[in-house]
């Protein structure tokens, strides 16, 4: 998962400088949303390391929903960018 949030990063900071050159304030409005998106994966994933391993499975569920959201803005921004 670390990985994957290292990875959406690094997508995120282009498509940020995509839509800075393009002018295009529609997009990095989303991007900001995917980027908040991303902060509460992480958050969740911190949950994961701390002592409440009891509710891993609770954590789990969240952190699942929190990355089909973020990867879900992630494609429809990807979309805008190629209309």
């Amino acid at each position: 998962m670390e990985e994957r949030l290292r990875a959406l990063g690094a997508r995120l900071d282009d498509l940020m400088e995509s839509a800075r050159k393009t002018k295009n304030y529609a997009a990095k409005i989303n991007i900001d949303e995917i980027k908040r998106q991303k902060d509460e994966v992480e958050r969740k994933l911190k949950e994961l390391r701390g002592p409440a391993r009891e509710a891993w499975v609770e954590v789990r569920e969240g952190l699942s929903a929190a990355w089909n959201d973020v990867s879900g803005a992630l494609n429809k921004a990807k979309a805008k960018f190629k209309k």
